[in-house]
């Protein structure tokens, strides 16, 4: 029967039907024997199993070698030297001739034997060297014949047992090297023997292999035409000499080195391991190029590279590379890590004219050394571009190289990217830089990079020119597009360009004009950029002395020809202002003051979005300072700063422009537009320029309005706040109060004195008190913050104005 009690209900377990009570109390009854462990615990015992384990593997490992060694007695042959065993081979016959063919087969002990032979051949080879003197070294065919013993030896040596014999070599042609002399030349000798031997193993089965040396070119051919597709990857470079095209098509004019990086050189801002971080300098190299080469004459390639650049013989790396048989991918890394991209700028030279020598002295290497080259015109590292342009600019230069189509091709591309820059996002700013300037930064380092080589090709090509304004129309982005417009780069290139060719054809101002014509949207601001530099070239000259009276009317009749036609083009586009700032300085004063000043200041009112608007005031500024170039034609031509600034008063006064445009534009002139003198930046309207434009605007007979609010911000203008309060004091306040302002209806005149006499208290206490009795009572009973300053200044004043202040409410 069941118990009422249902603990004491039967339950299945493994001993069979027990009662649940007994059940709790045999796993409570177990947990009390238990022993509880700490995690100490556990960590030991994991340490004592690992030493047990470490233990059991090394007596593995023993017994391995005890029954390797065993194996080895058993054979027996092993324990005979090679000399040995060959004299016994005539005596034996097959059977010891097939027992040391089985022996060889074994890679292992083949390698062993040819470390031996190796070694055994560079004892006698030193031994000859050093017992030989240096009239013998030259003709002694000994010497000749162990080279070759060593050379071939060296090339049975497997790659993975050959680091012991390359050290070995190494070190001999380093140190001969440093010796120099005849043992230098030997050392040398023997290093391209086991070059030339190692490079038979990477021709192909079939087909011819031949070579000629550095006096032929150095060219080194591969079989037939499957051969060279043979030795793409780390034995490329190996092709036949063809015509000039067919030599040039191995250039990727889209990505110059994509057969030394993964996945091109457009990967960006990746840290490759030739340890660069700085743009596009910034690529993963190939796999074959960054690890450990997978030929033996690939790795002693490397090695006697890396030993003339640890001792820093530059000349004898140029010489191996124009000497080897093929320059393997590696070789080009390494010319590229250790010389190219190099922080020193004597390797860096040094690097970039090696690619230029082998390009000259080894045609087969002129698409991988043309490549490099190429890329370097465009590359982040500024000492490393300006070498690679200054190289590549002499190749275009040379007709006879047949370099230029391909040169100009790449320097088109490099341009054409332009267009398609974009403003890098960048999240952290460099240091002591905000997040907007290291931007601005970033983006002025790419248009300098892509503008470089076709700046720098232009006066080869004029094509180029052509090609930069269109990449400049095309671009859509704002930050990018005001840098090209900016760039130091262009402004050198139209510089050079108006200089040679200002005299004769002027193609830069015409190539400037069509630009505008084909590109109103886009191009312009570069187009007139170019056009101003013209124009300051033909100034330069109209002012010059040096010039004879021919030649001054010859730049006389291109100024005005550049005139007419740019003024042609302002009427036919819309009458846009900018297009004569070029040509300002040779404009008549009358037209420019009644026709072309009012235009100008349409620009003081610009409309659209805000950068627009900030545009257009930059466009009003650059005008401006157009209109005061003098060009040297005669004092009927340009405008004076004080001039400027006194039209400006008026033209309200005439209707002829609003009074806000003329604020606008006195307020920039007064203290945005600056000029350099001396290497410093100053304003133009400095405090003569100033001085003069307010006398003469207080000299007429009806003053404009705008006169006391150009003083009053003459007055707070740095550097010259304090003369220019004094000038204002003096020459503007007293000259109105003596006019009497206050009594006709110029109401704005005499706000401008009052808000004036105010702010620059108490030095205009003294003007202030020779107003009359009821204009000053007037004046003081309607300006708190004066009233305030006159009961500060109670106890200086006269009886007659204490009598009169306190007549009046001190607070309204």
């Amino acid at each position: 029967a069941q118990s009422a009690d249902p603990a004491d209900r039967l339950v299945d377990t493994p001993l069979g039907k027990r009662s649940l009570r007994s059940v709790v109390d045999a796993v409570v009854l177990s947990l009390k024997r238990l022993s509880v462990t700490e995690r100490t615990d556990f960590s030991d015992a994991h340490a004592r199993g690992l030493k047990e384990m470490a233990r059991l593997a090394a007596v593995k490992a023993q017994q391995q070698e005890y029954d390797r060694l065993r194996r080895h007695v058993a054979r027996g042959i092993d324990g005979v030297p090679v000399g040995k065993l060959l004299q016994q081979m005539p005596g034996r016959g097959d059977r010891a001739l097939a027992k040391g063919a089985q022996t060889l087969q074994q890679p292992r002990l083949r390698g062993a034997y040819a470390r031996a032979a190796f070694h055994s051949s560079f004892e006698v080879y030193e031994r000859l060297v050093d017992a030989s003197g240096a009239t013998v070294l030259t003709g002694d065919g000994r010497v000749a014949r162990a080279q070759a013993a060593v050379a071939r030896c060296l090339a049975l040596v497997p790659l993975e047992a050959a680091d012991e014999c390359l050290d070995r070599l190494c070190e001999a042609v380093d140190a001969a090297r440093t010796v120099g002399g005849a043992q230098g030349r030997c050392a040398k000798e023997l290093a391209l023997q086991a070059l030339f031997v190692l490079a038979l193993e990477l021709a192909p089965t079939t087909g011819s292999f031949t070579f000629q040396g550095a006096d032929a070119g150095a060219r080194i051919t591969f079989g037939g035409d499957g051969a060279a597709a043979a030795h793409n990857g780390e034995n490329g470079a190996a092709t036949g000499e063809g015509s000039g095209e067919a030599l040039m098509a191995g250039v990727d004019l889209q990505d110059p080195i994509a057969w030394l990086t993964r996945g091109g050189s457009s990967q960006a801002g990746k840290r490759g391991r030739d340890g660069a971080a700085d743009g596009d300098d910034a690529f993963e190299l190939l796999a074959e190029a960054s690890q450990a080469p997978t030929t033996a004459y690939s790795h002693l390639l490397c090695r006697l590279l890396h030993v003339c650049l640890d001792s820093g013989d530059l000349d004898g790396v140029l010489e191996l590379l124009v000497q080897c048989p093929v320059v393997t991918v590696p070789a080009w890394a390494v010319v590229h890590r250790a010389l190219c991209l190099s922080n020193s700028m004597p390797r860096v030279k040094s690097g970039v004219g090696m690619l230029a020598t082998l390009i000259a002295r080894r045609p087969p290497l002129a698409p991988r050394a043309l490549s490099l080259l190429l890329h370097y015109c465009t590359a982040a590292r500024q000492t490393t571009r300006l070498f690679a342009c200054q190289r590549v600019v002499a190749l275009a230069r040379n007709a006879h190289s047949g370099l230029r189509p391909t040169i100009l091709a790449f320097a088109r591309e490099a341009v054409g990217k332009l267009a398609h820059l974009a403003t890098p996002t960048i999240a952290v700013a460099n240091p002591g830089q905000s997040v907007e300037e290291t931007v601005r930064q970033k983006v002025e380092k790419l248009v300098t990079r892509h503008a470089s080589i076709g700046a720098i090709l232009c006066p080869i090509d004029t094509t180029l020119l052509a090609a930069l304004f269109r990449a400049c129309a095309e671009c859509r982005d704002r930050l990018v597009h005001a840098h090209i417009v900016a760039s130091p780069v262009l402004r050198g290139l139209f510089t050079e360009l108006a200089r040679g060719e200002a005299s004769s054809g002027v193609p830069l101002w015409v190539a400037s004009l069509k630009t505008i014509r084909a590109h109103p949207d886009g191009a312009e601001r570069l187009a007139v950029r170019a056009l101003r530099t013209y124009g300051d070239h033909l100034m330069a000259q109209l002012r010059s002395d040096s010039i004879s009276e021919p030649e001054r009317d010859t730049f006389a009749r291109l100024s005005t020809l550049l005139a007419q036609q740019c003024t042609q083009l302002y009427e036919k586009r819309g009458d846009d202002i900018r297009y004569l700032f070029p040509v300002f300085p040779f404009l008549p004063r009358d037209e420019l003051r009644s026709r072309y000043v009012p235009a100008l200041l349409k620009l003081a009112e610009p409309e659209g979005a805000a950068a627009a608007a900030s545009r257009a005031l930059e466009d009003l500024d650059q005008g401006m300072l157009s209109m005061f170039r003098q060009c040297g034609l005669g004092d009927g031509y340009g405008i004076s700063p004080s001039d400027l600034f006194v039209l400006l008063h008026q033209l309200p006064e005439d209707r002829v422009v609003s009074l806000k445009a003329a604020s606008v534009a006195i307020q920039r002139l007064l203290t945005k537009l600056t000029r350099t003198v001396d290497g410093a930046e100053v304003l133009v309207m400095g405090p003569t320029e100033t001085t003069k434009g307010l006398h003469a605007l207080v000299s007429q007979p009806n003053v404009p309005a705008l006169v006391m609010r150009s003083a009053l911000i003459a007055a707070a203008t740095e550097p010259h706040a304090a003369l220019m309060q004094r000038v204002v004091l003096q020459g503007v306040v007293k000259e109105l109060m003596k006019r009497l302002v206050w009594r006709h209806e110029q109401k704005d005149l005499w706000r401008g004195v009052v808000l004036f006499l105010e702010k620059y208290w108490p030095a205009t206490m003294d003007t202030l008190l020779t107003l009359p009795d009821k204009t000053l009572e007037e004046t003081v009973r309607n300006n708190q913050r004066l009233r305030d300053q006159l009961w500060a200044s109670m106890d200086q004043l006269p009886r007659m104005t204490q009598a009169l202040l306190r007549s009046i409410p001190r607070s309204s």
